[in-house]
């Protein structure tokens, strides 16, 4: 009876993951109307910051939390200064926007394999 307990406690934690994920990908889509392929890099940067508290400052969860989620919308923040805005309302925007957030998504990747080596 606990496994099945787990099992659908995980589901539904993981559930509301994936929509809140989902939820920021249309908020994005239609407020800007263009597709930010790197939305999955921004949590990978949040959720490797809380980790990085965690295990090498020791601190407890509830300080990890708030800081992975300040690091992921500071990583957004210049991620848009630095590869968004200069684009922003020029011809061909939509295309330049895809390549920059996958160029971004594949450079996260990257990094988080080379530093954290999962």
């Amino acid at each position: 009876m606990t496994l099945i307990v787990q099992a659908l406690w995980g589901g539904v934690l993981f559930g509301a993951v994936y929509g809140l994920m989902a939820l920021g990908l249309t908020l994005v889509w239609g407020a800007v109307r263009f597709l930010n392929l790197a939305h999955g890099a921004i949590f990978t940067v949040g959720a490797y910051a809380a980790y990085w508290v965690v295990s090498s400052l020791n601190m407890p969860i509830l300080i990890a939390l708030p800081f992975g989620v300040l690091v992921a919308a500071a990583f957004s923040y210049l991620m848009h200064l630095g590869f968004i805005r200069p684009v922003l309302g020029k011809p061909g925007f939509d295309n330049s926007t895809l390549i920059a957030t996958v160029g971004i998504s594949i450079a996260v990747s990257a990094a988080a394999i080379l530093i954290f080596n999962p």
